[in-house]
């Protein structure tokens, strides 16, 4: 079985001409196809996002939805931005309104420390591959010197 990464930035916006019958599953396979992805389409889910001024949402749309039957019911809000988000469905969905302030602060703090112990091995690595390059320069400075390396 052959594995395919791909990479779509997230501001990404695709327009699909469907109608009111079409499926879930149709979406995604349509999306897949569009982005040119051959990855199985049950890898995939949509997701119905809300996002407000007051708070972020979403729920995965089940295969059988009609989701521009669900578009339609949609509230005309202003202060609301309502989309569909196709994602990998092996990869957790987190919905961070349903913790409270004191897990979220603490989330905040683990990643804190995730990620200063990251910075710090991207350090010791950057730290060996440097002093790697100026031990190499100063050989080849030695060998120009002696006329051995060919320019």
């Amino acid at each position: 079985m052959q594995c395919q990464s791909f990479f779509i930035p997230d501001d990404t916006v695709k327009k699909l001409f469907i109608d009111s019958n079409t499926t879930t599953s149709d979406v995604i396979r349509l999306l897949l196809e569009k982005f040119q992805i051959s990855d199985s389409p049950v890898k995939f889910a949509l997701y119905e996002s809300r996002v407000s001024k007051l708070k972020t949402g979403g729920r995965k749309l089940s295969d059988g939805e009609k989701p521009l039957v669900l578009k339609l019911l949609w509230k005309a809000d202003k202060e609301d931005a309502q989309c569909y988000c196709l994602r990998d469905h092996t990869e957790p969905f987190i919905d961070w309104n349903s913790f409270a302030v004191a897990e979220l602060l603490n989330f905040l703090k683990m990643l804190e420390r995730e990620e200063t112990r990251h910075l710090e091995k991207v350090r010791q690595m950057h730290s060996l591959y440097r002093e790697q390059l100026i031990v190499t320069i100063r050989e080849k400075f030695i060998e120009m010197s002696e006329g051995t390396v060919a320019v």
